[in-house]
């Protein structure tokens, strides 16, 4: 793994990604069970023939096609999770949550019917405002070789511009800074919300193996959120998406994440260790 993912693969699954949500959506209405949901999900992407079109990485840009697949597969799975939480986006509140779930028909929190975001209303289906974010992004790192920060944050300010759905504080923020000519990485919003994860599946799909892996990875949160916690976090998630894709479990891929020899920084291991203690 000594170079990055081909851009023409992700330019792909930048094309194809709303028919991907249209079609796991349009099977997922049929689900009632949460197990169900996901067998008619895989079917959806299968049916996208994103498996068979997409042409396989070469060797020099991963460790083999099967790796490369899975890179790929966090991508399209990060989209269509997205949109399959959606109807719940943003409710803070555990107990609303379960009583909203309790009381739908199918009492199954993915594609919630009716979408319940307090703070914007799109139909069942759609990507939240983050998943628009990442889909901006997927283009941006998709259309050539090499890709400036500069041009990055360019990019997803235009598209978030032009965006006519809900536009969250990073992206406000980002968009004034470009008009008052910002550059990066001070373009960025001092905000460390979760879309800074949004991000982490295409960086990696793009980057992993390359000698900058891990600045390319900071350069993509930056251009949009110039925040430290921001790039922790996402930094920290990368690596950790890099492990499992090279065939560790969730469990083994924690348990490296916290060791004190983890590459992530101490802050970051110890806040990962006491998520994990609290889950158990």
């Amino acid at each position: 793994r000594n170079a990055s993912m081909q851009p023409s693969r992700l330019s792909f699954a930048y094309q194809h990604t709303p028919q991907l949500i249209r079609h796991a959506t349009h099977r997922a209405h049929y689900s009632q069970r949460h197990k169900k949901l996901i067998n008619h999900i895989g079917r959806g992407l299968a049916a996208s023939q994103l498996f068979s079109i997409m042409a396989l990485a070469s060797d020099s840009h991963c460790s083999s096609s099967a790796v490369s697949e899975k890179y790929l597969g966090a991508v399209r799975g990060a989209f269509v999770a997205d949109a399959a939480s959606m109807g719940l986006h943003w409710i803070y509140d555990p107990a609303k949550l379960k009583n909203l779930v309790d009381s739908s028909t199918t009492m199954d929190p993915a594609f919630f019917e009716p979408p319940s975001c307090p703070f914007y209303q799109y139909t069942s289906g759609k990507l939240s405002p983050y998943g628009a974010e990442g889909l901006s992004i997927l283009r941006s790192l998709s259309s050539s070789e090499t890709v400036t920060p500069d041009q990055l944050a360019t990019d997803l300010g235009s598209y978030i511009d032009a965006y006519d759905g809900y536009k969250n504080h990073a992206s406000k923020t980002l968009i004034a800074n470009l008009a008052a000519g910002k550059k990066y990485p001070e373009c960025g919003a001092d905000d460390s919300q979760a879309n800074c994860l949004v991000k982490v599946p295409i960086a990696v799909a793009r980057y992993a193996g390359a000698p900058d892996f891990l600045s390319k990875v900071e350069e993509t949160i930056r251009a949009h959120q110039n925040n430290d916690k921001a790039v922790r976090y996402g930094v920290a998630a990368a690596l950790l998406l890099d492990h499992i894709a090279q065939g560790s479990s969730v469990q083994d891929a924690l348990a490296w994440a916290v060791a004190p020899d983890s590459p992530i920084d101490a802050e970051t291991r110890r806040e990962l260790a006491d998520a994990a203690a609290a889950d158990t």
